[in-house]
């Protein structure tokens, strides 16, 4: 086996675990009968002006990482934290938004991350950043291709 093919299948490895993870993760906020169609990885942060602050302590100034998933009912986004002794993943319910109540999902890109607002008919906003480039603008056609399926106007 050569050097390319284990690194190949250590990485596809580590990946369908992260995967499995995160679906457990998800799927533990899941109604009877919903299904997972889709997710992406997402994170809040404090604006950069306060996070150089000194007298802020790191501890606040630490992002929030969300996992925002697609069902086929609605938007669902679970907080995901990590704790510091055992190592533990867990996920708490943050939010979610039904399908029928999302006006439209603003993917904006940068250099190197991307974000996504969601804005929903009841004026909310709920905006997420530091995803991975290509993240928001996958996570914003999801949307729209399943409300789209479901008889829902177009995102």
């Amino acid at each position: 086996m050569s050097i390319q093919s284990m690194v190949r299948e250590a990485v596809s490895e580590s990946i369908n675990e992260s995967n499995n993870e995160f679906t457990r993760l998800v799927g533990e906020h899941l109604a009877a009968g919903e299904s997972l169609l889709g997710f992406q990885i997402g994170e809040k942060r404090l604006p950069f002006v306060v996070r150089i602050l000194p007298l802020v302590p790191d501890v606040l100034t630490r992002p929030k990482r969300f996992m925002l998933a697609v069902t086929d009912r609605r938007i669902l986004i679970v907080q995901v934290s990590k704790s510091l002794l055992t190592r533990k993943v867990s996920g708490r319910h943050a939010a979610d938004v039904p399908l029928s109540d999302v006006q439209s999902i603003v993917p904006a890109t940068g250099r190197l991350t991307s974000a996504v607002t969601i804005h929903t008919r009841q004026g909310r906003k709920l905006r997420y950043t530091g995803m991975l480039q290509p993240a928001a603008e996958c996570f914003a056609r999801d949307v729209q291709t399943i409300r789209q399926g479901c008889g829902g106007s177009a995102v």
